[in-house]
């Protein structure tokens, strides 16, 4: 489990941003489906997670495990055209699909979900659930700029 604290790292961010692995991440409550998900963390100046660790992956389980109480489906940024990615452009190296996922049933499951205790699946994107966004600190993104 991990420490759910405010923290000074988020605090020029909107309420609610929650720091971890030098990252800001945000669980939003409102159901909708990948697009409009996507656009609310927009709004908020990020885009829905991306995960690129499993301690980050265990970190948004807990997340929205606290925020919700229970065992629920949540959107993050995985998307896939002709190959997956995550909406906020960084590599798609997510390899902890659940078993016979991700699997396309039906041929529109273009969107990925996370479920609590790592299943993890692909989805049609219009349905709806909660979500989950990320968005790197001010600090990050001016020295990635410089680099």
């Amino acid at each position: 489990s991990f420490p759910f604290f405010a923290d000074i790292r988020c605090s020029n961010f909107p309420p609610g941003f929650t720091w971890y692995n030098g990252r800001c991440f945000r669980f939003v409550k409102q159901q909708k489906d990948w697009y409009e998900a996507e656009k609310a963390c927009n709004r908020f100046g990020g885009h829905l997670a991306s995960i690129r660790t499993q301690d980050e992956h265990e970190f948004i389980n807990d997340l929205t495990l606290k925020e919700t109480g229970s065992n629920t489906r949540a959107w993050v940024g995985g998307h896939k055209g002709r190959v997956w990615t995550w909406s906020d452009g960084s590599p798609f190296t997510f390899s902890s699909w659940s078993p016979g996922e991700p699997n396309n049933a039906g041929g529109n499951e273009n969107c990925m979900r996370i479920h609590l205790r790592s299943k993890n699946d692909d989805d049609v994107c219009v349905c709806v659930c909660v979500c989950v966004c990320v968005r790197a600190r001010v600090c990050d993104l001016m020295y990635s700029l410089v680099l």
